[in-house]
């Protein structure tokens, strides 16, 4: 297992990598597709799949930071005056 709690993907290849399994999940042909051929027990599967969708969630709100933050006022959510 890795640091993060991910099992090492034993691969001599640059797919063994994190980012790759990440990467699936935001492409929706994908998704967790390649879970469910992977030959773990399905404890180890869900751990995953948990890990995996809150690597995606922490990486995004470091990136964006408050992006979806609004800091308008409700005014400003109104439409223009015609």
């Amino acid at each position: 297992m890795t640091e993060e709690g991910m099992p090492e993907f034993n691969n001599i290849h640059a797919f063994g990598e994190l980012v790759y399994a990440v990467a699936t999940v935001l492409d929706p042909a994908f998704t967790f597709q390649w879970l469910a051929d992977m030959n773990a027990e399905e404890e180890k599967k869900e751990v995953i799949h948990v890990k995996v969708k809150e690597l995606v969630v922490m990486e995004a709100e470091s990136v964006g930071g408050n992006m979806f933050a609004s800091s308008k006022s409700e005014e400003d959510d109104e439409p223009p005056y015609k």
